[in-house]
C-alpha cells in the first residue's frame, strides 16, 4: 500500500500548487498496465515465439532435449503405473508426473507458436499474390500432396441502423416496412413493421434523399476471423 505524505500535500496546496497536490495523487494509482511477473500461457508463448525470432540457440537447444526426453519420461512413468498396487501417488512419483507434464506443455505451446507463425507467413503470401488481400485463398505444395488455406475470410454482411433509419425517413418509414401479423400465443395478436430493402428503393427512385438516407445508416459488416487449414490437392 502507498503511504501518502499528507503534510506534504498540504503544504503543497497552502502554497497554491495545486499541480503538485493532483501529481502526487496521481502517483499512488496503481498502474494497471504494468506486467505481471506471473506465468500464463501468453506469457510464455510471447518468449517462446521472440526465442524463434532471435533464433536464440541456448532456449531452442533446451527445448530440443526435452523434446528428445519426453518419450523416455512418460515410458518411465507408464510403466511405473502400470507396476503401482495403489492408486495414491508418493511424493516421488508425484514430482516425475509433474516434470513429464511441465515438459510436454512447454512442447506443446512452441508447436502452436511455430504453427501461428507459419500461418502467418502463408497469409502474408496470399495477400501478396491476390487481387484483394484478407479473402479466402490457397497455396499449393504439389510434393507434398497438401495445400495450405485460409478460409472463412473477408467481411460479415452489412447491417442497417434502423433505429437511426426511421429517424430520418419519419412519416415515411412505415412506406419502407412489410406489415406482418404476428398470431395470439402468450400475448393477444399484434402488428409489427419490419424493414424493407425491397420498398426502400422503391422509395428511392422517386426520392434519392431515401437513398443516402440508407447509404449513411449501413452499418458495415466486422471482419471475420479466417481459418487455417492444411486440406489434400
Amino acid at each position: 500500500m502507498t503511504v501518502i505524505d499528507f503534510p506534504a500535500l498540504a503544504a503543497s496546496a497552502a502554497s497554491g500548487n495545486e499541480i503538485a497536490v493532483f501529481e502526487a495523487l496521481l502517483a499512488t494509482v496503481p498502474n494497471k498496465t504494468e506486467k505481471s511477473t506471473r506465468s500464463t500461457v501468453a506469457t510464455r508463448m510471447e518468449a517462446q515465439r521472440q526465442a524463434i525470432e532471435d533464433f536464440d540457440l541456448d532456449q531452442l537447444l533446451a527445448l530440443r532435449d526435452k523434446m528428445n526426453n519426453i518419450i523416455d519420461k512418460m515410458s518411465t512413468n507408464i510403466g511405473s503405473g502400470e507396476l503401482r498396487e495403489s492408486a495414491a501417488l508418493n511424493d516421488q512419483q508425484a514430482e516425475e508426473l509433474m516434470s513429464e507434464f511441465l515438459d510436454e506443455r512447454e512442447v506443446d505451446e512452441f508447436i502452436k507458436v511455430r504453427r501461428d507463425m507459419i500461418r502467418d507467413e502463408v497469409f502474408a503470401h496470399l495477400d501478396e499474390v491476390a487481387d484483394v488481400p484478407g479473402q479466402n485463398g490457397a497455396l499449393e505444395v504439389k510434393a507434398l500432396g497438401k495445400k495450405f488455406c485460409r478460409e472463412g475470410a473477408g467481411t460479415g454482411v452489412p447491417q442497417v441502423d434502423e433505429q437511426r433509419l426511421q429517424a430520418l425517413l419519419g412519416d415515411r418509414w412505415l412506406e419502407a416496412c412489410d406489415e406482418v401479423i404476428i398470431p395470439a400465443e402468450i400475448i393477444p395478436e399484434r402488428i409489427e413493421y419490419q424493414l424493407s430493402v425491397e420498398k426502400v428503393l422503391d422509395l428511392a427512385q422517386n426520392d434519392h434523399a431515401v437513398l443516402e438516407a440508407l447509404r449513411t445508416c449501413l452499418v458495415p459488416g466486422k471482419a471475420k476471423t479466417p481459418r487455417f487449414v492444411v486440406r489434400d490437392l
